[in-house]
């Protein structure tokens, strides 16, 4: 079976406008305007900042096709972690209205909650897309790090959550010489004078920029412990949804630059980097801190730093940087990952409908 995907050409002059998912995929799938829609099994990509900023027009055009059984209907929130209601439902909750059946109501969505197929929501299924190892599979802007380092360590931190509150605090107990930064937003009344006052941090263009990792190893504080207590999660999240392992662009920029890391994330995060195709560094250093309690997996993954440290610029360790490295350059076009993920798991779902 050949499944299209349609874009909503009336509300996008340019295919390039779509989003995350057209921007570093198109070229692995087939493609046509919606207007252009001739009875084909199909795929409706919808962009969340586009129904958010057009929703009625969006509305109206689904309204248009929904009759059609050949076509599913997928909400792009590709870079997101929670399962948020005041996001995600309202949306869905229309498709339902206009008659559209469950399993034809898709979620593309960047959470590791299941592997190699969909997962049954409420009203409807999430498709698990890696979507920032896409993003840095295709960032050419990006350039080789260059391992002179000013610090041991670096952990920079946007945002003002416990995990990563708890973590800086621990770096600054154990004196690390690290390069830090915490909470540019001012959520809580927590400084220190270690910490460095970076303004392109603040502003979001820290994603390219090389004072981003200002040492040798970096102390990646992943956006969560990825259980659902989010404080934006749905109030029946917990039990719909389970524990996530949500990987952001922190991991793939640590991949992509070639800059060994230990991870402060969800439980299984370092397995799911593995799943993915890459190598950490547990045939180097002991990475059983992946798997520890919540209680103990921050403190054991900085003991595990200190290890890394040691290991700084052996063969041993850059032979893996660069195995990474090339791994996620072959990414940007290889469609046998791309099918396992996504293609694949779309496919075997289309194929059981009654269309």
């Amino acid at each position: 079976m050949n499944i299209t995907f349609f874009y909503l050409d009336e509300l996008i002059d340019n295919v390039d406008n779509t989003g995350m998912f057209f921007r570093d995929c198109k070229h692995f799938i087939s493609y046509k305007e919606l207007s252009k829609y001739n009875n084909e099994v199909g795929v409706v990509l919808i962009e969340k900042n586009l129904w958010e900023n057009q929703e009625h027009l969006v509305f109206d055009l689904i309204k248009r096709y929904s009759n059609n059984t050949k076509l599913s209907f997928m909400l792009c929130d590709t870079s997101e972690g929670y399962p948020t209601k005041y996001i995600y439902y309202p949306f869905f909750e229309f498709l339902e209205k206009c008659n559209i059946d469950k399993k034809r109501r898709l979620l593309l969505y960047n959470n590791a909650i299941q592997q190699n197929s969909l997962f049954e929501c409420d009203i409807f299924y999430s498709v698990y897309f890696p979507s920032f190892l896409y993003e840095f599979a295709n960032t050419n802007s990006i350039k080789p790090y260059n391992l002179a380092s000013k610090y041991d360590f670096s952990c920079f931190n946007r945002k003002s959550k416990e995990h990563k509150y708890e973590t800086v605090k621990e770096i600054i107990k154990r004196n690390l010489d690290c390069a830090t930064t915490f909470d540019f937003f001012n959520d809580i009344d927590f400084n220190h004078n270690s910490f460095l006052k970076l303004e392109s941090i603040r502003e979001g263009s820290y994603l390219m920029e090389s004072d981003y990792f200002l040492g040798k190893i970096n102390i990646c504080t992943e956006s969560e412990f990825y259980s659902t207590y989010h404080d934006k999660s749905s109030a029946d999240a917990q039990y719909q949804w389970g524990d996530m392992i949500h990987l952001t662009e922190k991991v793939f920029r640590n991949i992509s630059w070639g800059i060994p890391y230990v991870l402060v994330s969800s439980k299984g995060s370092l397995n799911e980097i593995r799943r993915l195709g890459f190598k950490t560094f547990d045939s180097i250093i002991d990475e059983s801190y992946d798997m520890a309690d919540d209680s103990v997996r921050m403190e054991l993954a900085l003991n595990a730093a200190d290890e890394l440290l040691k290991k700084y610029n052996t063969d041993e360790m850059n032979s893996i940087l660069k195995y990474n490295r090339d791994k996620i350059e072959s990414y940007s076009h290889d469609s046998n990952l791309f099918n396992i993920h996504l293609f694949d798991v779309l496919k075997n779902h289309i194929n059981n409908l009654d269309i």
